[in-house]
């Protein structure tokens, strides 16, 4: 295969790319990248991903590396001709542009100021989780999601799911998974749930964030 996926399924942006993948038949090579024992901090690793983050992706046919998970999208969805995840249509397209630029600053603190540390404080890696403090400081972002989901069945008012989708729901899926952030309260993003759990390779792609559950059940 020409590509090659630096990346870790615990990882949500990691698990974003390599679902796409999956649902467009895109041949890939896997290389895991431990970032718990520090693999993405590695000299070798930097040269693909300067900001030795995950994921990072290499395309030989045009020997191309690129490190930020939805320019990764883009360009995979772009390479492929995949137009129902990345509209041609420029209106559709700029929502989800708009979305994957939105992304950064708001859904992204599902993990990092609730996920990432809630798991890190019951395996003891890191101070313990102030749960209700960080759910209300990720609301805000819900309650927008949930608001742009109330009246389309996905993120961007398409008929069926972007990469903007791919991008939003691998940073909800844990939330549901370790049921954080009363996600009860948001019938739109529930519903739209069940339409992303219906997508091929779902359970394949989320095996890494499922068994990782079943690893730390006894201690929630």
């Amino acid at each position: 295969a020409d590509i090659t996926l630096y990346a870790h399924w615990v990882s949500q942006p990691s698990r974003a790319v390599g679902w796409f993948c999956m649902l467009n038949n895109i041949p890939f090579n896997f290389e895991f990248v431990d970032f718990l024992k520090g693999d993405h901090q590695k000299d070798s690793f930097k040269k693909i991903s300067p900001n030795g983050l995950i994921p990072a992706m290499k395309d030989d046919s045009c020997d191309v590396c690129i490190c930020e998970s939805n320019a990764i999208l883009q360009y995979l969805a772009e390479k492929v001709n995949a137009e129902t995840w990345f509209p041609t249509d420029p209106k559709t397209r700029a929502y989800v542009l708009q979305y994957l630029h939105w992304h950064h600053s708001n859904t992204r603190k599902f993990t990092t100021v609730l996920f990432k540390p809630f798991v890190l404080g019951v395996l003891g890696a890191g101070p313990v989780c102030d749960v209700p403090k960080a759910t209300e400081e990720v609301t805000p972002a819900l309650q927008k999601i949930n608001e742009w989901l109330s009246g389309c069945e996905f993120l961007c008012g398409t008929s069926s799911p972007s990469i903007a989708d791919l991008a939003c729901y691998c940073e909800i899926d844990q939330l549901k998974v370790f049921n954080l952030g009363k996600l009860e309260n948001f019938p739109a993003i529930q519903a739209w749930i069940a339409r992303m759990e219906k997508l091929s390779s779902h359970e394949e792609s989320h095996k890494g964030l499922n068994d990782l559950y079943a690893s730390m059940k006894d201690k929630l």
